[in-house]
């Protein structure tokens, strides 16, 4: 087959994989307010031109309808069994979904940026307080374009939430970009090497012990299957070769940093025009030996997935809520004990959150708790906050 016929065959496949999820599939409970418990698809494949509408729920806008009085965050001690609880604070951010959601443990912030709700593409950026549960919009100038699809994590170092890739104005991004969420602005960092193609449906974490920003897979012209890392004091860009062989060429997928064994744990996605769309599989590369495992569990497992939520306690264990399953959005939740490579699904107490995937959650050690932010239903975007309590 001709590179050109190669070519359009792929884009086929994987406009037909990642395209709009039926709206058969039965979500979950929508969400109620629970009692309180105290705490302290896959979407359309990117195009890379103007972006539609989705014919399916897009472009309907379901937000969350705030309490008068926001709720505080914080922990009760004596917990019986795992739990969420929806956190209804005053002026939450407008309903999204492929944005970022992410923990700034210097500040004692979540920060939202971006993402897309049906065909408007966002570049506003919003914190919420943890301790007096207020969501407040910043206005900074300079900021990152609109965007979807990018990543992000936080630099404990520098105190800065770090963004990298994305999709928006049609075409694709490879800068990163720093929010100081103290002084509230935005840098765009200059960096040096080779940098990573521009790219959407990425992943990334900063390496703590290494003191660098990892980045892996994703999606533009086709499908991605390298890693790269940008060292955060030099500000240089390496590839990152593995020993011998990578995860399957993905996009949409989620990785975190298991600081315990100092390794990026990467977990589902979607592969079409390579491999099955949506997956399921389970990976693991050392970042210091450059080496790439597949973690193979023993006994049950989550179903594969697209655009789930997957937060790390930084003590070996993970947690994953809700993605596009094949059966359409999801809102199970599973505990990985990452040292055993075994799955456990964790029944909560309460009904939590509704089926959704393109959402995002961050892990507050504070607390040892998920939050998770906004996502897609079969409704339409959303902008509900929940709290889980393993």
């Amino acid at each position: 087959m001709t590179l050109r016929l190669c070519a359009l065959a792929i884009l086929a496949l994987a406009l037909s994989a990642c395209g709009t999820p039926a709206a058969t599939p039965a979500p979950a409970a929508q969400p109620t307010s629970a009692p309180a418990v105290g705490v302290p698809t896959s979407p359309p494949e990117p195009t890379g031109q103007a972006i539609s509408p989705p014919s399916s729920g897009g472009g309907v806008i379901a937000p969350t309808q705030p309490a008068s009085t926001p709720t505080a965050v914080r922990v009760t001690s004596g917990r019986a069994a795992p739990s969420w609880q929806r956190i209804d604070a005053a002026s939450p951010p407008p309903a999204r979904f492929d944005h970022t959601f992410t923990l700034d443990t210097a500040n004692n912030t979540l920060v939202v940026f971006g993402g897309r709700a049906g065909s408007k593409v966002l570049n506003d950026t919003w914190v919420f307080d943890l301790k007096s549960s207020v969501w407040r919009e910043v206005k900074a100038s300079p900021a990152p374009e609109a965007r979807f699809g990018h990543a992000a994590a936080f630099d404990a170092q520098s105190k800065r939430v770090l963004i990298f890739a994305g999709q928006g104005g049609g075409g694709f991004f490879n800068a990163v970009w720093a929010f100081d969420a103290a002084q509230e602005t935005w840098q765009k960092l200059e960096t040096q090497g080779t940098a990573p193609a521009a790219r959407y449906g990425t992943s990334a974490v900063v390496d703590s012990k290494a003191n660098q920003l990892i980045i892996s897979h994703g999606f533009a012209s086709g499908r991605f299957d390298d890693t790269f890392a940008l060292d955060l004091a030099t500000s240089r860009w390496s590839q990152i070769q593995p020993i011998d062989g990578t995860p399957l060429k993905r996009c949409l997928h989620e990785s975190v940093y298991d600081a315990k064994s100092n390794r990026m744990v990467l977990f589902g996605g979607c592969s079409s025009g390579f491999g099955p769309c949506p997956q399921g599989d389970l990976w693991s590369l050392d970042a210091a030996g450059k080496d790439w495992n597949e973690i193979s569990p023993k006994r049950i497992k989550p179903a594969p997935r697209s655009n789930p939520a997957l937060v790390g306690d930084n003590a070996g264990r993970f947690i994953l809520f809700g993605g596009n399953t094949s059966a359409g959005p999801s809102a199970d939740v599973w505990a990985l004990a990452i040292a055993a490579g075994e799955w456990s699904e964790v029944t909560p107490a309460v009904t939590g959150p509704a089926a959704r995937y393109s959402h995002d959650a961050a892990w507050n050690p504070a607390t040892n708790q998920m939050i998770v932010f906004g996502g897609r239903s079969k409704s339409g975007a959303l902008n509900d906050l929940w709290v889980f309590t393993p």
